[in-house]
Order: structure tokens, then sequence, then C-alpha cells
């Protein structure tokens, strides 16, 4: 029996999958240059934040913060991201992921705000095909601060800044995006879920197969590899094929369709 679950996962873009024989050897293929970390509330007024990417490099961008004043905008960079222990909130659960960060950033506002939303709204790096892009603009992929424990609350205080940081000034500016339409977030979601061929004659299992699509505004799928194998070639090739024959619906940020990332998972029973 093959049991099937497919899920958006709100990690960083392009994290490297754990690969097995099935997956090609390809880079993952990125959506940004990099991606906001996480941010904590240091004081009302002032945020701290950190940048990620999948592989070393330098980067330089500027963030969008949706708040409850308004949007604002914060130059950053160019920072030297390198590897480290990451700890990311995906679905109001915190993941551990080993991979490169920058120092711990600074921003100022010039009033308290409370933070709904923020992405990464464009990048440069020095890596990959990124080093001849230029200043690159980001499909926003917005990650929700309200959407766990408030900040300085009593469960979750506000954290300490380090001896002699600097700060970046939050940069107020008009509506950046929309989100005065009926359904300004959706995830991205299966359609038509494609049934995925058991491979062996005899039982083998149970084993799961994790496979990353990424996704276009027209929810066509432009890349599947295996984010996590199950262990066994032949499962997370069946899975591949599951995951690349399957129809889906794009994932709408700030009332639009974006290029987005999918983990589409097969259980082998």
């Amino acid at each position: 029996m093959i049991v099937f679950q497919a899920f958006l996962i709100a990690l960083l873009a392009g994290v490297a999958p754990v690969c097995s024989k099935a997956a090609d050897s390809r880079p993952p293929i990125e959506l940004c240059p990099a991606s906001p970390g996480v941010i904590e509330a240091v004081a009302p007024s002032l945020y701290s934040f950190d940048v990620v990417a999948p592989t070393p490099r330098t980067v330089r961008g500027t963030l969008a913060v949706e708040t409850d004043t308004g949007w604002f905008r914060v130059p950053f960079g160019p920072l030297k991201l390198e590897p480290a222990v990451l700890q990311l909130a995906t679905h109001g659960q915190k993941v551990t992921q080993t991979g490169p960060r920058s120092p711990v950033q600074y921003v100022n506002f010039a009033r308290p705000v409370k933070i709904h939303s923020f992405f990464m709204e464009s990048a440069a790096a020095d890596v990959l095909d990124w080093a001849t892009a230029g200043l690159f603009r980001c499909s926003p992929q917005p990650t929700f601060p309200s959407d766990f424990e408030p900040v300085g609350s009593e469960k979750t205080p506000y954290v300490s800044i380090l001896a002699g940081a600097k700060t970046i000034s939050a940069v107020a500016v008009p509506p950046i995006l929309r989100t005065d339409c009926a359904a300004p977030f959706v995830d991205a979601r299966v359609v038509t879920q494609a049934q995925a061929v058991y491979p062996f004659s005899r039982r083998m299992g149970p084993a799961t197969s994790m496979v990353k699509i990424t996704l276009d505004p027209n929810g066509q799928v432009v890349d599947a590899r295996i984010f996590k194998s199950s262990g066994y070639d032949a499962f997370d090739i069946a899975a591949l094929d599951a995951a690349k024959l399957s129809k889906y619906s794009a994932r709408i940020a700030y009332c639009r369709p974006v290029v987005s990332n999918y983990i589409f998972k097969v259980t082998f029973q």
C-alpha cells in the first residue's frame, strides 16, 4: 500500500536536499540569492535578523517588511554567509538545519511596530549564476511571525543586542504589494494526484520518499528532485515520477501567483 501526502514547506529557498542515486547531480534551483532567516524583537522598535542561503556566499539586498503601521524596506550588506546551525520555523514547528547564515543584523524602526510578514525583495550574490545576474528581484515568499508566539511576551522574551552592534534604519515606503483581495495568501496544493507505482513484487518498507518540487506561477513543475531519500533508489524514482505527473495549483502571495517550492511526500508500506 502507498500512502500519499503533499505539503508546502516553509524552509529557506533552495536548502540542499538529502540525495540518493535517483537524484541527478544538478545544483538545486534557487528562487532567490538568499532568504531572510529569523526575525526577533530586541525592543518594540528594534528587531534582529539574519540571512541564509544554500551555500556559502556574500550577499547584499533589501528586505520588505509589512507591519501594523505600514510597509518598510531594510537594505543590508554585503554580508558573508558561512556554515552554521539554523533554527527555522515552519508551520508552527522549529526545524534544525545546517547551512550558511550571516552575522546577526539589527534594524531600527522610527516607532514601535508589530511585524506581520517579511520577505527578500531583492538580492545579489557572488556565486553561481547570481554572480552575473546583478540585483535580482525575488518572488515574494513571505514569513509570518504572527503565526507563532508574539515576541516580548512572557513565553518569548525580547532577545539581547550584541555589544557594539550597529543598526540599520528601516525606510518607510508606500505599500509594496497588495493584501486587499479575498485570499491574499494561499498555499500551493496538488490538484490531481498521480499514483506512485510500487517498484517491487516483493514487499519492502515501510519507506518514505520526499520530493522537492519547484512550481512556476502557473502551477507547472519546472524542477523535481529528491529532498529526502527513502534509502531505496527504486522508491525514490517512483516518487519522482509521481511528483512530476501530478497537477498543482500555484502558491498565492500578496494576491498573485508566485514561483514556489513544494514538498511531495510518498510513503511506501
